[in-house]
């Protein structure tokens, strides 16, 4: 009797453990109920099985079919999530190009979700994984480093901020180190003005790089080069009065523009070796040094205390490899990189030259007497920004113009404005030869050789002239021509 007992309360127990005696409601929750039995939390948990074994296209199969059948679940995003992510584990030129499509059309349906972030840094990822060494093809660094910038940008406080930063710092040292090593090959080939324009993105750019002191140093050496011919230059050609003018003003511009970027040298980089070249160089051109702030001491010790440079065995395996493991290590650590592209006359200060321009250098005297350190300032002219003289938009003026001449301002027409159409001519002319000047530096060696052909090709078109003009004056025959 007591044995039939028992057997009825277990069976009993079991009917009711079961669900027949009591109503079973379905988890309002399935991502926090481990033990919920719907089919799509069920799909979920057999796809992240596959994924976790490497099955890539069996989870994704199952992930594709949660997505179709249960289009209001709740494990949606995480399984769209979750296919970018089969995609991008398993690799591959085809993968990572399919990991990213879904991860940006993760980021187009869910964009308001926490992993919104995760998967826009992923697709960083993806070409960060890709970047070559600096002398092979850019396009993964450039696309990584966009990608970066628009994820600092758009999610300023995810707790992946600080690996985005650091991914960014490194790519911009690849970057930057493509851009030197192309602006010394231009240098050492006697390319100034090719050398200048890379150099110059490289301080706007790349703040942080590595090489920042020398490319720095080598910019402000090929601007003093370039000025000194032009200086020579003028000192040869004393028969074309307009010419040796502008030759003397393009010599003027590049010291300048030494002088501002070895300023900026012994500011940035107080504790770089070139340091020293920066003084000898200012002094040799009786300029004030500028004192470096401690602020600027500190960073710089730091950034150079947190570079760390690969051991031989890394450099060995980095010359097998196509990825610029070396360059990685060499970037820094600290320090904020920039989201966007910057002008050099906003990091350095220099290019008062172009009017277009609303911030100038401040004057040597200027600057002495401002500031004890002799540090160059920026100034910025005039309430909206601007040159006090320049110009608005409605006035229809030239002198916005980058091309457009300060010395032509004695040239002006007379009442009302007008020009004449050779007036206009002999302007453009004269904006040509400027540019054409500034663009190709003079090669002293040969330019003797230069003038003197090109003043002998004027004599004889003169005297050619001159000689139209007698024959025309006394006719065919020797005798005055009737017609005058």
């Amino acid at each position: 009797m007591k044995r039939a007992i028992l057997i009825g309360m277990a069976g009993w127990l079991g009917l009711a453990s079961s669900g027949c005696f009591f109503i079973h409601h379905p988890s309002t929750n399935p991502l926090a109920n481990i033990h919920s039995a719907q089919p799509d939390k069920l799909l979920f948990n057999r796809a992240m099985a596959a994924l976790d074994q490497n099955k890539f296209t069996v989870a994704r199969l199952l992930l594709q079919d949660l997505i179709n059948t249960y289009p209001d679940s709740q494990f949606l995003a995480r399984a769209k999530m979750a296919i970018g992510d089969s995609w991008y584990r398993e690799g591959g030129i085809e993968g990572l190009e399919q990991a990213d499509a879904e991860y940006r059309d993760f980021i187009t349906f869910f964009p308001t979700m926490p992993e919104a972030s995760e998967a826009q840094l992923k697709i960083a990822k993806i070409q960060f994984r890709q970047i070559e060494k600096p002398d092979r093809d850019p396009t993964h660094a450039y696309r990584a480093q966009s990608a970066l910038r628009e994820f600092l940008l758009n999610y300023p406080n995810s707790p992946l901020r600080p690996q985005a930063l650091q991914m960014l710092r490194e790519t911009q040292e690849v970057l930057a180190t493509r851009e030197y090593r192309i602006a010394r090959f231009y240098y050492l080939q006697g390319n100034y003005r090719a050398a200048q324009g890379r150099l110059q993105s490289v301080v706007a750019q790349y703040p942080l790089f590595s090489q920042g002191d020398a490319a720095l140093a080598l910019l402000a050496r090929s601007y003093q080069i370039t000025s000194r011919r032009y200086q020579m230059a003028a000192n040869i050609d004393v028969a074309n009065p307009q010419i040796k003018k502008l030759l003397l003003q393009d010599s003027q511009r590049d010291r300048n523009d030494a002088i501002a970027y070895w300023h900026h040298l012994l500011v940035r980089f107080p504790l770089s070796p070139e340091a020293a070249s920066a003084r000898k160089a200012l002094l040799a051109l009786h300029e004030p040094l500028p004192r470096p702030t401690a602020r600027a001491l500190a960073f710089n010790r730091a950034e150079i205390n947190s570079r760390s440079q690969p051991s031989r065995m890394q450099q060995l395996e980095g010359m097998l490899r196509s990825s610029p493991i070396a360059i990685f290590d060499r970037a820094d650590k600290i320090g904020s990189p920039t989201l966007s592209q910057q002008n050099v006359a906003d990091v350095v200060g220099e290019l008062a030259h172009y009017p277009s321009y609303p911030i100038e250098v401040a004057s040597n005297q200027n600057a002495s007497a401002s500031s004890g350190s002799g540090q160059i300032e920026l100034q910025n002219l005039g309430a909206s920004g601007l040159r006090p003289d320049t110009p608005t938009a409605t006035e229809g003026s030239n002198a916005n113009d980058p091309n457009y001449l300060p010395a032509l301002h004695e040239n002006q027409a007379g009442a009302g404005g007008m020009v004449t159409p050779n007036e206009e001519d002999r302007r453009a002319a004269e904006r040509l030869l400027a540019a054409e000047l500034r663009a190709n530096v003079p090669d002293v060696r040969n330019y003797r050789k230069v003038l003197a052909r090109e003043q002998k090709q004027a004599e004889q078109l003169r005297q050619q002239a001159g000689a139209k003009k007698k024959v025309k004056k006394t006719g065919q025959n020797g005798e005055p021509n009737q017609q005058q």
